[in-house]
């Protein structure tokens, strides 16, 4: 039986969707709290991805000369948002032709699991797959470890040899993975957009591409071999 893992965030999906939703919840907040214009603060949010990336709530305090300590306030009000997410209809495709031609599929995510969990509901990709861990429910700080692949493999009833992990992260999910055993694929992000160093056993462009790459290092025949 032949199995294959997903990676969420930047594998199956854009995480800057979850950003761009993660935005509108807090100006929404905002607004009810503040007065402020909700289309005012998601803008000033949008503005500072671009010019202070990873201190945008700071940003939006000063923009609206608001304490700096209502950035724990928002920093919250993101996490614990309910998304606006969706997966593509050819990702679905790919994860239901899989499915289709006997592959057990797993996805594995790192993360606060309660933000995961609402990812994976937003998404409505548990009905597609076989299996989902967040990681950080089996070991702190999740992905590297390999017992967070040990748990996905256990869910899944396959067997390392047999399966394959695709994800975006070179440390994360393609060392982690091949520490594990099993073959690996990596999707090319912004993070790790070209060759890397101890890369992946294969290098794909997109996610739908995935598909095919899995077929090619594990073959219906070897799956079969104990």
């Amino acid at each position: 039986m032949r199995g294959i893992i997903f990676d969420l965030d930047d594998t199956l999906y854009p995480y800057e969707h979850f950003r761009i939703s993660g935005f509108g919840a807090v100006a929404r907040h905002v607004e009810g709290r503040d007065g402020v214009s909700a289309l005012r603060a998601f803008s000033a949010l949008c503005r500072a991805r671009l010019s202070r990336p990873g201190c945008e709530f700071q940003a939006l305090a000063e923009d609206l000369r608001l304490p700096p300590a209502r950035v724990d306030e928002w920093t919250t009000v993101f996490r614990n948002h309910t998304p606006d997410l969706a997966l593509t209809p050819s990702v679905r495709a790919m994860l239901a032709g899989l499915r289709a031609n006997g592959w057990r599929i797993g996805i594995l995510t790192n993360g606060a699991p309660a933000t995961q969990r609402r990812k994976l509901a937003a998404l409505d990709v548990i009905p597609l797959v076989d299996a989902h861990v967040c990681a950080e429910d089996v070991m702190p700080g999740g992905k590297p470890a390999v017992a967070c692949f040990d748990a996905v493999l256990a869910a899944l009833g396959t067997t390392a040899r047999a399966t394959v992990h695709a994800g975006d992260d070179l440390l994360a999910d393609v060392h982690g993975a091949a520490a594990a055993g099993l073959r690996t694929v990596r999707v090319r992000s912004v993070s790790y957009p070209g060759s890397c160093p101890g890369d992946a056993d294969l290098v794909v462009n997109r996610v739908e591409e995935v598909a095919y790459a899995a077929a090619h290092l594990i073959p219906e025949d070897l799956a079969h071999v104990a």
